[in-house]
């Protein structure tokens, strides 16, 4: 949670591109730690049905990665200080959620493991992992690249001026 703190002021109060560059390698960082955590939490939350917490999982983190997008392009067209405000309302919604994770309940009731954790995929299910890490990899990749070259699109004569209008051809 500090780390999605850290790198949305970074986003806040960035005055170059190295500095924007520094805050989504931060932001990064810190979903990928996040989003593994939470899956394995909700997992071990609803332990007798794994595939329901599975569901769960997916469906929140997809649900995430659509409605941000579209909400800060709400934000940047219909609020004020469109380049601050999504940022400011995102520190809002991590400092509540840090509130909420500190007064969830312990989902392992055992000590914690001696020795040096290993951070592997299993024997057993590696050739299993293969296409999905492939094609997750692939496709935010890809992501990334769309949005990169958008404000590029987005310049064209045929989408206008508004932000969240599409483009016509």
């Amino acid at each position: 949670m500090a780390a999605a703190l850290v790198s949305t002021a970074i986003y806040l109060f960035a005055t170059s591109t190295l500095w924007l560059f520094i805050a989504r390698v931060l932001s990064g960082f810190s979903i990928g730690l996040a989003a593994g955590a939470g899956t394995a939490w909700i997992a071990e939350l609803d332990a007798e049905d794994k595939a329901r917490a599975t569901l769960v999982a997916v469906v929140s983190n997809f649900a995430g990665l659509a409605l941000g997008p579209l909400i800060s392009g709400l934000l940047a067209e219909y609020a004020p200080q469109p380049l601050r405000l999504p940022f400011l309302i995102y520190i809002g919604v991590v400092v509540v959620s840090a509130v909420f994770i500190a007064r969830s309940p312990e989902t392992v009731n055992r000590p914690a493991m001696a020795g040096r954790a290993s951070v592997a995929v299993p024997r057993s299910i590696r050739a299993a992992f293969i296409a999905p890490a492939v094609t997750a990899f692939t496709v935010f990749s890809l992501y990334g690249f769309y949005f990169s070259l958008a404000r590029t699109a987005r310049s064209s004569p045929a989408c206008g001026t508004s932000v969240s209008s599409t483009c016509r051809n």
